[in-house]
């Protein structure tokens, strides 16, 4: 599954710059929490509020792990990290980003959210279900 190729991600960052001279490396970020719809329109866009804490002052949110698979969504939080230097811990700051979702079919969909790892390194998820019946 990609999943688990991307959360390896989590642990060992990947290099987006494209040269050797990386200004940012990409990581997965657990999400705080998910303001989930119960239920959505077929073919109508609905934004779902995510928020993740941001782990330092040089991670920013890049864009969003999204694996579909029939009626299932697994979802993530990819921030790039600047490798500039002048880092600071943050772990307080709350990131508020909307993930847009179109259901193009009708039945009922299960979203699963990265919320981190365990202390055996499984990966660990809030699940939702919402009902797409119009």
């Amino acid at each position: 599954m990609l999943l688990f190729i991307a959360l390896g991600l989590f642990l060992n960052a990947c290099d987006i710059g494209g040269n050797d001279n990386t200004d940012y490396v990409l990581n997965i970020v657990p999400l705080s929490d998910v303001t989930m719809p119960t239920a959505f329109a077929k073919d109508s866009i609905t934004n779902i509020p995510l928020k993740y804490i941001r782990p330092t002052t040089c991670h920013f949110f890049d864009s969003f792990y999204y694996e579909k698979v029939n009626f299932e969504r697994t979802v993530a939080i990819y921030c790039a990290q600047s490798l500039q230097g002048n880092c600071e811990a943050d772990n307080v700051t709350a990131v508020e980003v909307n993930l847009p979702f179109k259901p193009t079919e009708l039945g009922v969909y299960r979203f699963k959210f990265l919320i981190g790892q365990d202390v055996n390194n499984v990966p660990q998820f809030l699940e939702f279900d919402a009902t797409v019946d119009h």
